[in-house]
């Protein structure tokens, strides 16, 4: 049976280690810049519709007022509802970024301790 070297091994494999590392890095930091990107843009988009919001909010009122109580609840109960989503994206999106934070520490990690040794 043939002995294995395995320092000679782990030597051979710490060039591509580094390299997929590193792909992760920069895979992690373009996703980044899209997020920030995305963000810029739907707030842009929730601004620019501002008019409109209020347009479609004067509208119902003039149809809430010829609708019965029931109906009018479920039609303020659906307003809350979708004024929410807002809100609920930039929730999710923070809960994104922090589990990608993560990711990256679960990266460096393994990295930083084996800087440290020479």
């Amino acid at each position: 049976m043939a002995d294995v070297n395995f320092a000679k091994a782990a030597k051979v494999l710490e060039g591509p280690a580094f390299v997929a590392v590193g792909l992760g890095v920069l895979g992690f930091q373009r996703a980044q810049v899209c997020r920030h990107t995305v963000q810029k843009r739907v707030g842009h988009l929730y601004d620019d519709l501002a008019p409109l919001r209020q347009k479609v909010d004067d509208v119902a009122g003039g149809i809430a007022s010829e609708l019965p109580p029931e109906a009018v609840e479920l039609a303020k109960a659906t307003g809350s509802l979708v004024a929410s989503l807002p809100r609920e994206a930039r929730e999710l999106m923070k809960e994104a970024v922090a589990v990608g934070r993560f990711a990256l520490q679960v990266v460096r990690a393994p990295v930083a301790k084996r800087a440290a040794y020479p």
